[in-house]
């Protein structure tokens, strides 16, 4: 597209349809960006491999069903349902996931309560993210 505005618009419609629509290249899209693990990198800027095949995959395994339990909390269980993101499925670990997640919530919630209410940590949060 030459113009950058209606590039947006079409992109923003595209998701807004998948979003709202979601089909089988929609779950497989949300299941594929829930699995991503953020590169762990040396000094070097070299990617550092896992070390234990088993930790790594139950780890992994676990932060894909703890995403998966944020992004169910943020959209709702019927979208959730219709991309098919799972709960994990031992109750204990489940258990377990929700109070991880609401204790994120909750820290992220005193986190912006925080930074905007109180002018010294707004402005520290503000150069620690620059």
């Amino acid at each position: 597209h030459s113009d950058p505005v209606l590039h947006a618009i079409s992109i923003a419609q595209s998701i807004i349809v998948h979003i709202l629509n979601p089909d089988e290249s929609s779950v497989e899209i949300a299941h594929h960006l829930l699995k991503i693990r953020p590169a762990i990198v040396d000094e070097d800027g070299k990617p550092v491999p896992l070390k234990n095949k088993h930790n790594s995959s139950s780890e992994l395994n676990n932060w894909f069903y703890f995403r998966a339990l944020q992004c169910r909390r943020f959209i709702g269980d019927p979208l959730a349902d219709a991309l098919q993101l799972p709960l994990h499925p031992r109750m204990p670990r489940r258990v377990f996931l929700w109070i991880a997640s609401t204790l994120y919530l909750v820290v992220l919630r005193l986190y912006t309560l925080a930074v905007m209410y109180i002018p010294f940590l707004g402005r520290k949060a503000i150069a620690f993210h620059k």
